[in-house]
């Protein structure tokens, strides 16, 4: 066969020819390509946390975080869950400081927060950290008896009566009663109010 193609190829096509074949006697025994060797690695060095535990673990590591610097970490939440080891999944949190949260104050908890957080979940997920102003987020049954007497919006995880938001005096919110109760929210309505 190499002298058919020596006897009817033009030389660059024998050289291109040559270049492609592979010789087993240049491969050493055992070693593996680097990107499947790097892709073992990545893959022994993330394990993943199921989505029951990734949330309570994310916010306790970044409260500690928080409290490092000399703020207090509102609440967090996960805006997109992870889908894999390249897909590690975002997270929003929300800042406030007793002297108010300034763009360097600001700044210094982003990196705190996010080295707490890569540190803590693997795959190093997106985070996004925000001061907590007028219309910060309530997480908490102390964050709900806190603002008690001011105007909140309330947002159900289904519909309740065709409508998803209720606007309105807080009241305040208790904890639920029995093992497997939430806590709920009491609010005056606006739009039954008139």
């Amino acid at each position: 066969m190499d002298a058919f193609v020596q006897d009817h190829l033009p030389e660059s096509s024998q050289q291109r020819r040559r270049k492609k074949e592979w010789n087993p006697a240049k491969r050493a025994p055992g070693s593996d390509c680097r990107k499947s060797v790097k892709k073992r690695q990545n893959d022994d060095a993330a394990p993943t946390l199921s989505q029951q535990y990734l949330l309570p673990t994310a916010r306790a590591a970044l409260a500690d975080a928080a409290k490092g610097i000399g703020v207090e970490l509102v609440g967090a939440v996960l805006t997109r869950p992870p889908r894999g080891p390249k897909q590690a999944g975002s997270f929003k949190c929300w800042i406030e400081a007793a002297d108010g949260v300034s763009p360097a104050v600001l700044s210094e908890a982003s990196t705190a927060l996010r080295d707490a957080l890569w540190a803590t979940i693997p795959g190093k997920p997106d985070i996004t950290t925000i001061a907590a102003g007028q219309s910060r987020p309530l997480f908490t049954l102390t964050d709900f008896q806190r603002f008690r007497g001011q105007r909140a919006q309330l947002t159900f995880r289904n519909a309740v009566g065709g409508r998803r938001n209720l606007v309105g005096e807080l009241l305040g919110a208790e904890a639920g009663t029995g093992d497997d109760s939430e806590p709920f929210a009491i609010i005056l309505d606006e739009t039954k109010a008139g």
